[in-house]
């Protein structure tokens, strides 16, 4: 027993206070280590002496997909399988998301004896995606809605990346004829540009 406690006590030196998550799975389910971040519930402070399973946590309670895909994810790892996951948990501060990796940890005879959880905060990056999907989508329906013909290039490329059905109408193309041709398409044979 004093030989646990030292061990828990070198690893809460080594990884309480960090941005990442580090959480020990043992094979058994049982968590043996959980450090502590600004992101900590509060019963991460007693997960050592709680008899719960990692997806029975609160940062998870509040959605059983999140639930469901921790626990497979842990069933996933405990087959030697690595696994990484986008997760939305529940945090002191609100919802936030995180990459969740587990890492199986082998003894000499390769066998499975615990489970590295490492998470990481996501949630800018999540969240900009996310405004960049609306932005994205924003433009083409823009591009789609304007009676006037809209044409887009690919500045790395110059090929036609998108143009609307005005621009059908004025070129007498669709779009999927159009679809990957310089600016030189549309002009008419027999005229120079330079």
């Amino acid at each position: 027993m004093r030989e646990e406690e030292k061990t828990q006590q070198t690893l809460a030196t080594l990884f309480n206070d960090l941005n990442t998550i580090i959480v020990i799975i043992h094979a058994n389910g049982r968590v043996t280590h959980a450090n502590t971040t600004p992101v900590t519930n509060p019963d991460a402070y007693q997960a050592t002496s709680l008899n719960k399973k990692r997806w029975e946590y609160q940062a998870f309670s509040h959605d059983p997909t999140m639930q469901a895909r921790i626990k497979t994810d842990i069933e996933s790892a405990l087959q030697s399988e690595h696994t990484q996951s986008d997760i939305l948990i529940d945090t002191p501060g609100g919802l936030l998301w995180m990459q969740i990796n587990i890492h199986p940890i082998l003894d000499s005879q390769g066998l499975i004896t615990q489970l590295l959880v490492e998470g990481n905060d996501i949630d800018q990056r999540k969240k900009m995606a996310a405004l960049l999907l609306y932005a994205e989508q924003r433009r083409k329906l823009f591009r789609e809605q304007t009676p006037m013909p809209v044409i887009e290039w690919r500045t790395d490329t110059f090929q036609l990346s998108g143009w609307n059905a005005a621009s059908e109408a004025l070129f007498g193309y669709s779009f999927a004829e159009a679809k990957g041709k310089g600016p030189d398409f549309l002009i008419p044979s027999g005229i120079t540009v330079e």
